[in-house]
């Protein structure tokens, strides 16, 4: 990201409520508001080495991601359709979970992968 010192200053920075996997979204967000442009190019090229916070965490990196879009919902736009949010994360988790276990089923564990569970899923959410 490439963010005037006058806008990053102006908007407070990245907000430290969030854990990871939302501030971006947030930052954008609220520079957006205040009147500031947010740009995205496709054809910037980006080598991430990623996966260093959390590479042995899946199940807990995917939680994770879920929450911020939460807290950042509930911020926004408010209790309503942050619930409204859980409950399709929700579904589409439990579709996923169905789809991948099927997957590494008949493919002999080549296919599918391990996707977070519905009791660590709802740990993480119900504290947002």
């Amino acid at each position: 990201m490439l963010i005037p010192r006058q806008a990053y200053a102006e908007v407070g920075g990245l907000d430290e409520g969030h854990f990871m996997y939302a501030e971006d979204v947030e930052l954008c967000y609220v520079m957006q508001q205040r009147g500031w442009q947010v740009w995205y190019h496709p054809g910037a090229k980006v080598i991430h080495l990623g996966g260093g916070s959390s590479r042995r965490q899946q199940p807990q990196r995917e939680a994770n991601l879920y929450r911020g879009r939460v807290q950042f919902f509930r911020r926004h736009y408010g209790a309503g359709q942050a619930n409204l949010l859980k409950m399709l994360i929700y579904a589409f988790t439990l579709l996923k979970i169905v789809i991948h276990s099927v997957l590494r089923a008949v493919s002999f564990g080549r296919w599918g992968r391990t996707v977070v569970g519905l009791r660590l899923l709802h740990g993480v959410l119900s504290k947002v």
